[in-house]
């Protein structure tokens, strides 16, 4: 019997992609308190979120200086399916979502629902840049309340 070995995440990524292959990072991102806080894990994560983002630049124009959009933003997903193909247990990847919304990397735009298969938007934030002062704005992720399903007006639902 062979022993087939399941592909490394570098082997299994190395297919062609359309998209860029640069990751831009800010400086004051790499070297602020909030990152540096991160566990591993969550810093690991935090990349991949950057390389889901769509930027485009706008160039200066007048007294104005060159300006970075995220174009998608609000609309990044990263489902705990592919959290796994990164080697992260469901338990992990939910622990790593809650530290990066909690340093104020990330917040959730629309939260999915696993079961229905409907993803979660993620929003990139600047709100680390304030992380541990007293004018940091904490955006907890929110817990469901009333009941999940297909009710009248969700886009799954079908009388």
């Amino acid at each position: 019997m062979e022993d087939k070995k399941k592909p490394s995440v570098r082997q299994a990524s190395n297919k062609r992609r359309t998209e860029s292959k640069v990751v831009v990072l800010d400086r004051l991102l790499i070297d602020s308190w909030a990152y540096a806080d991160l566990s591993g894990n969550a810093a690991k994560v935090l990349l991949r979120f950057m390389c889901k983002r769509q930027v485009q630049v706008s160039p200066a124009a007048g007294k104005r200086p060159k300006r970075t959009v995220i174009l998608n933003n609000g609309k990044i997903t990263y489902s705990y399916d592919e959290a796994e193909k990164h080697g992260y247990s469901r338990g992990t990847f939910a622990r790593i979502i809650d530290s990066l919304v909690d340093h104020g990397f990330i917040d959730i735009a629309e939260s999915g629902a696993g079961l229905f298969r409907s993803a979660t938007y993620y929003a990139l934030s600047e709100r680390w840049q304030k992380w541990n002062t007293p004018d940091f704005v904490e955006s907890p992720r929110k817990k469901r309340t009333g009941q999940i399903g297909f009710k009248l007006g969700h886009p799954s639902y079908k009388k």
